[in-house]
C-alpha cells in the first residue's frame, strides 16, 4: 500500500510539484494523501461524504416517491416522511460499519497520528466507503428498474432467482443490456468517487453533519426520529383502520418496515377493521407434508398410453389463432380445446407445479423441502416408461429437478445449450425429441416433455418467422421505454409465437405421420400468460390479470372426439384427468385439488398463485389474498376481467362458501 500511494503521488504530480492532472482512478488515493497533509479529520471527511451521498440517494429514490397515489394530505405527509427517512436508512445501514471501523482505527493508532500505518488504514476505510456507497446506489437503481418493469421490489423471489443455478440465464438479457448495465454501474462508481473528492475539498467545509454547531447536530437525529415515528404511527393507525391509501403507499419503498398496533389495540378492546379474514397456517414448522392422502391404488389392465407433454413459456390464450399459430390451431380443432383455461400461477414455478401436482402453489415450498415428486411421475416410473425430457431453459431454475422430476435420472433431463438463443434451443430440442421417438424401444410406452423458450422475453425468433412489423430490434432492459416501445415489444412476442407454432407443428406432424396419435396423449399448453401493459404491467409474475394467467390448453386423447370447451378449467385439473387413464382408482381428492376435465360439470372457481399470495377466481370476481397476515392490506378485489368494483361486500357475501372451502384446501395436504 505504501508503494502504491508513493507511486500515485509521483505520477499524479506535474513538474511543478502540484497535482492538477490526477486521473479518475487515482482520485481517491490522491484525496487520502491530501487529507493526511492538511491534517483533515477522517471523521469530518466521512460525514461530508455521507451528506453528499445522501443527497445523491435522494435523487436516486425520487422514482419511488412518484409511484405513490396521493389521495389525501395524510398520504402526502406519509410519502414524504418515508422518502426522507428511508433514503437516509439505505445509506446509513452501510455507513455504520465504516464509522465503527474508523473509531477502532483512531483508538488503536491514536499514538501514531502521522504514521504510515494510519495512512494505509484510512486509505482502506475510504476505499471501503466508496465501494459500499456505490453498492447502495446500484441496488436502488436495480430495484427501481425491477419495480418499473414488473411492479415488485427485490424480494425472496428475486434472491431465489439470483442464487439458483439457471436463474440469471432465465432473464434472457442481451449483450447490449449487459454493456449498458456495466456502463451504468461504472457511472455510479465515478459519481461516488467525485463526491468523495468534493467531500475533502475546502469548498464544502460546511456541508456535513459534524460541521454544524452542537445545537443543530442535536436537531438532526431528532428530526430523523420524528420522521420514523410519524410514518410508523401513521402506518399503524391506518393498518388498524384498513385505510388502503397509506398501506398501498408503503409498498412504493423497498425494505419498508411496517409497525402495527394489533396487540396494543386488543388490550384496549379495539378491533382492527377487516373486510374479510382468511386464516392461513403461517407456522410452517408445525406442518408435515401428507401427500397423497391415501395410498395410491391402481388397476393393472389400463391402456399403456404414451404421453407427449408440450409447454410453452409465457404463452397467453389469445395467441392461438389461425394467423399467428396456424399449425397448432389446426391440431386444436381436431382435439379437445379449452377456451376458458387458467394456469395455476402467474409464473413458471407455480404454473408447472399446478400442472403436474394439481395443487395450489402455496404447497411448492413443502414439496421442494421434502424433494417429493408428483404421483403421476411415480406411476409412469412404476410402469417402466421410457422418458426423455427437454427444456430450452434449466431444470434447476425453478427447481424442477428437485420437485416435478426429482425421481427422473439426470441423464434423461436435457437442458439448453449455452450460447444459443431461445429459438435455436427450441429447434435443437425438437430435433432431439423426434430422434428419441424415432429410435425408442418400440415395445415400451414413453413419456416425453418439452419446455419451449421462444416466447420468453426477449421473445426469440429467426427472420423467417417474422409476421408482425415493426418490432423492437434490441431488447435492452436498461434503456427500454415501456410506454413508447410496448407495441414494438408485443410484435416481437407475436413473431416468437409464430416460431413456436413451427416447432409444435414439427412434433404434431411426426406423431401424425407415424400413427402415434392412436396411442398417445398430447398436452399442449403454456406455463402462464404474458401482459403488454393492457392492465398496467409488462410480462408476468407481477399481477393476476387475465393476460398473465389465461393460457391455451389443447388435449388430444386417443379415440377422443373434437370438442370446444367453454367451461372454466385450470392446470389444477390435468392430473385428475390423466391419472384415471393410467388405472388410478383413488378419487382425485386424494392427490389433487382439481377436477376431471372430461366430466360435464365445471368448476365454480379456481386458484392462481405466486411466490407469496393466491388469487381466487370465480365467474364474476377475482380476490387476491396474501399468504402472510401482515400483508393483509395487499388484499384486492376486482371483477374477473380486472376492473375495480365499488361494492366489495357483495363479493364476500356471494363467495363465502367457496372461501370457507378454500381455507381447508390450502392446508389439506399439510398436517
Amino acid at each position: 500500500m505504501a508503494t502504491c500511494i508513493g507511486a500515485l503521488d509521483y505520477f499524479c504530480k506535474d513538474r511543478s510539484g502540484s497535482s492538477p492532472h490526477c486521473c479518475s482512478a487515482c482520485l481517491p488515493f490522491y484525496a487520502f494523501g491530501e487529507i493526511m497533509k492538511n491534517n483533515l479529520s477522517a471523521k469530518r471527511v466521512l460525514w461530508r461524504y455521507f451528506t453528499l451521498s445522501y443527497i445523491a440517494v435522494l435523487f436516486n429514490t425520487l422514482f419511488y416517491l412518484k409511484q405513490i397515489h396521493y389521495n389525501d394530505t395524510v398520504t402526502i405527509l406519509f410519502g414524504l416522511s418515508m422518502y426522507l427517512f428511508y433514503s437516509f436508512l439505505y445509506l446509513f445501514l452501510v455507513f455504520i460499519p465504516v464509522l465503527i471501523l474508523e473509531i477502532l482505527v483512531r483508538k488503536v493508532l491514536k499514538r501514531h497520528d502521522r504514521s504510515l500505518v494510519r495512512k494505509q488504514c484510512l486509505a482502506v476505510i475510504f476505499g471501503i466507503t466508496i465501494v459500499l456507497f456505490t453498492l447502495v446506489q446500484i441496488l436502488i437503481f436495480t430495484d427501481k428498474q425491477l419495480f418499473q418493469l414488473y411492479h415488485f421490489h427485490i424480494n425472496g423471489f428475486v434472491w431465489n432467482l439470483i442464487t439458483t443455478p439457471g436463474g440469471i440465464e432465465s432473464l434472457g438479457s442481451s449483450d447490449s443490456t449487459l454493456i449498458s448495465v456495466v456502463m451504468i454501474f461504472a457511472g455510479f462508481f465515478a459519481l461516488q468517487v467525485a463526491l468523495f473528492v468534493m467531500a475533502r475539498s475546502g469548498v464544502l467545509q460546511r456541508v456535513s453533519f459534524v460541521s454544524l454547531k452542537f445545537r443543530y447536530q442535536i436537531l438532526f437525529p431528532i428530526f430523523l426520529i420524528f420522521l420514523f415515528g410519524f410514518q410508523s404511527f401513521t402506518y399503524g393507525i391506518c393498518h388498524l383502520q384498513a385505510k388502503s391509501a397509506v398501506l398501498s403507499a408503503s409498498n412504493a419503498f423497498p425494505l419498508y418496515i411496517p409497525v402495527t398496533f394489533r396487540s396494543w389495540a386488543k388490550k384496549f378492546g379495539i378491533s382492527p377493521k377487516r373486510t374479510v379474514q382468511l386464516k392461513f397456517n403461517e407456522n410452517e414448522n408445525d406442518l408435515q407434508l401428507h401427500y397423497p392422502l391415501q395410498s395410491m391404488q391402481y388397476t393393472w389392465d389400463a391402456p399403456d398410453y404414451n404421453i407427449v407433454w408440450l409447454v410453452a413459456e409465457s404463452w397467453r390464450a389469445d395467441m392461438l389463432d389461425h394467423e399467428i399459430m396456424p399449425q397448432t390451431m389446426a391440431f386444436a380443432k381436431k382435439s379437445t380445446w379449452f377456451l376458458n383455461h387458467y394456469s395455476g400461477g402467474n409464473g413458471t414455478r407455480m404454473g408447472l407445479f399446478s400442472m403436474f401436482y394439481g395443487l395450489y402453489g402455496n404447497y411448492w415450498f413443502e414439496f421442494l423441502h421434502h424433494r417429493k415428486g408428483p404421483v403421476l411421475i411415480d406411476r409412469l416410473i412404476d410402469l417402466d416408461y421410457q422418458m426423455e425430457l427437454f427444456t430450452s431453459a434449466k431444470f434447476s431454475y425453478p427447481e424442477f429437478d428437485k420437485t416435478l422430476f426429482v425421481d427422473i435420472p439426470s441423464k434423461n433431463l436435457h437442458e439448453y445449450t449455452k450460447g444459443l438463443s431461445g429459438w435455436e434451443n427450441d429447434r435443437r430440442h425438437v430435433t432431439a425429441m423426434i430422434d428419441f421417438l424415432e429410435h425408442r424401444e418400440k415395445g415400451r410406452p414413453f413419456f416425453t416433455f418439452m419446455f419451449f423458450e421462444s416466447p420468453h422475453a426477449q421473445y426469440y425468433f429467426p427472420e423467417e418467422s417474422i409476421i408482425k412489423t415493426p418490432f423492437l430490434k434490441d431488447m435492452n432492459y436498461a434503456r427500454m421505454d415501456l410506454e413508447n416501445d410496448i407495441t414494438l415489444i408485443k410484435n416481437r412476442y407475436i413473431n416468437s409465437c409464430h416460431h413456436l407454432d413451427s416447432q409444435l407443428g414439427r412434433i404434431i406432424h411426426y406423431l401424425e405421420s407415424n400413427q402415434l396419435l392412436e396411442k398417445t396423449i398430447v398436452i399442449i399448453t403454456g406455463d402462464h400468460g404474458e401482459e403488454f401493459m393492457e392492465k398496467g404491467h409488462w410480462g408476468h409474475n407481477s399481477a393476476y390479470t387475465e393476460e398473465q394467467i389465461r393460457v391455451p390448453l389443447v388435449l388430444w386423447l386417443p379415440k377422443g372426439q373434437p370438442q370446444l370447451v367453454t367451461k372454466m378449467t385450470s392446470h389444477l385439473d390435468i392430473p385428475a384427468t390423466i391419472m384415471p387413464l393410467f388405472g388410478t382408482t383413488n378419487p382425485a381428492s386424494d392427490y389433487s385439488l382439481g377436477h376431471n376435465l372430461l366430466e360435464p360439470t365445471g368448476r365454480t372457481y379456481t386458484v392462481v398463485c405466486d411466490w407469496d399470495s393466491l388469487c381466487y377466481v370465480n365467474h364474476d370476481y377475482k380476490a387476491v389474498f396474501p399468504l402472510q397476515s401482515y400483508n393483509f392490506h395487499k388484499q384486492t378485489t376486482t371483477t374477473r376481467t380486472d376492473q375495480e368494483i365499488a361494492d366489495k361486500k357483495r363479493f364476500f357475501t356471494s363467495s363465502k362458501n367457496d372461501l370457507a372451502l378454500l381455507m381447508t384446501e390450502i392446508n389439506k395436504f399439510n398436517q
